[in-house]
């Protein structure tokens, strides 16, 4: 079994610190018991052994380790519903290595699947956890009038005196005006604006800006509530969601020589925001603009793609023993009947992937060279035999 056997009554939110298993584990209700059955039915069908590696990836206490655990499960029930038979880790002639699956279908054909995640690093998974463990204090704050809104400009090397953080919190709180918040709101048009109050912390590191945010005055003098609102990084950044995907396809693409079957690369991320642009950014190159002077003066604008992509090198087409890849953001258990993952299928792979009735969205690239998009004609609720509202229709964390 992947979770403990004791009947559950804590029907509180997880904190910022609490990992996916010990809420999982931990929350009552129907809509988590729902979750949990199913994952533990998926977790029945695996080999005896993907069960072991999966139960250990599950039981970390490492939300990685636990995305790559059930991107595994979700990848195996996957196959089977399509109507494959399964092999886990199979022997490849000439390599020491195992990839997760080997699936075949009725007619003999085979594929072969390797689930893998795009995550954080060490160092940014430890920096997050720092700040979880700040987040958790500051939400033990005693206030009734305000929410906090915490723009973070840096995060320490270590974990701070939080607790004097939250007494100087509640000091400040106490002293302001909920009206007088609310109005030198209205007055600069700007919920952060300049005539809005600001404590802000540098410490051991750390450089974090508080701005209060009034409770709705019918509310206000109530029971306790959550007081973070809203936080967010305290300065713009660029964000490079191609990279990740980049390291976790290259890790897999030649990890198992010349198959001479279809291969499946999974990759599952845990990123808010990569979306087609980052995945054709990552697959065929980066996007460019190519200027070119001319005899006018005005130059010629072209856009042209990077020779940097997994699929397309500087000696073009490249990784071509990866038929597809199957890739998906923010995939958890509770909402494996929404979230809709993407097949994008390789222009010159060796062994073109056949594969039908998938209930992925599609990208392939045409004749013309153009990338089409193909939504699916089976949604992922009736995929997988989970009525529309599932797993509710009861709230997540209704007592």
């Amino acid at each position: 079994m992947l979770f403990d056997d004791f009947e559950r009554s804590d029907c509180s939110p997880g904190t910022y610190t609490e990992s996916r298993f010990v809420i999982l584990n931990r929350a009552g209700g129907w809509y988590w018991a729902r979750v949990r059955n199913l994952m533990e039915d998926w977790f029945s069908r695996l080999c005896p052994e993907s069960q072991a590696h999966a139960l250990q990836r599950i039981r970390s206490g490492d939300d990685r380790q636990f995305q790559a655990g059930f991107w595994e499960m979700y990848c195996h029930e996957s196959l089977r519903r399509l109507g494959y038979d399964i092999t886990c880790e199979p022997d490849i002639a000439g390599s020491p290595r195992h990839p997760d699956f080997l699936a075949t279908d009725s007619a003999g054909n085979s594929v072969v699947l390797e689930a893998t995640v795009a995550s954080e690093s060490n160092a940014e998974t430890a920096s997050e956890r720092r700040k979880a463990e700040v987040f958790d204090v500051i939400n033990q704050l005693s206030t009734s009038d305000f929410f906090l809104n915490l723009d973070v400009h840096s995060v320490g090397p270590t974990s701070p005196p939080a607790v004097r953080l939250r007494d100087q919190l509640e000091k400040w709180l106490a002293a302001l005006d909920a009206d007088s918040v609310q109005a030198a709101i209205e007055s600069d048009g700007l919920t952060f604006g300049p005539s809005v109050p600001r404590h802000v912390w540098n410490e051991a590191g750390w450089h974090v800006v508080f701005r209060p945010l009034p409770v709705a005055p019918q509310f206000r003098g109530q029971s306790k509530h959550r007081p973070i609102g809203m936080h967010g990084p305290g300065s713009a950044y660029v964000l490079d969601n191609s990279s990740p995907l980049q390291k976790a396809i290259k890790d897999k693409a030649g990890a198992y020589g010349q198959l001479g079957l279809p291969y499946i690369v999974a990759v599952a991320t845990d990123s808010t925001s990569p979306d087609d642009f980052d995945v054709t950014n990552a697959l065929f190159g980066h996007e460019q603009f190519v200027w070119t002077p001319t005899a006018s003066g005005v130059p010629d604008v072209r856009t042209t793609r990077a020779p940097d992509g997994i699929w397309f090198g500087p000696q073009g087409m490249q990784n071509r023993r990866v038929s597809a890849l199957l890739i998906t953001k923010l995939l958890r258990p509770w909402c494996v009947g929404s979230v809709v993952p993407t097949l994008w299928h390789h222009p010159a792979a060796k062994h073109p992937l056949q594969i039908d009735g998938v209930p992925w969205r599609t990208a392939a690239v045409d004749s013309s060279g153009g990338l089409v998009y193909t939504e699916p004609s089976l949604d992922m609720s009736t995929f997988f035999e989970l009525p529309p509202e599932w797993p509710g229709p009861e709230e997540a964390f209704a007592a």
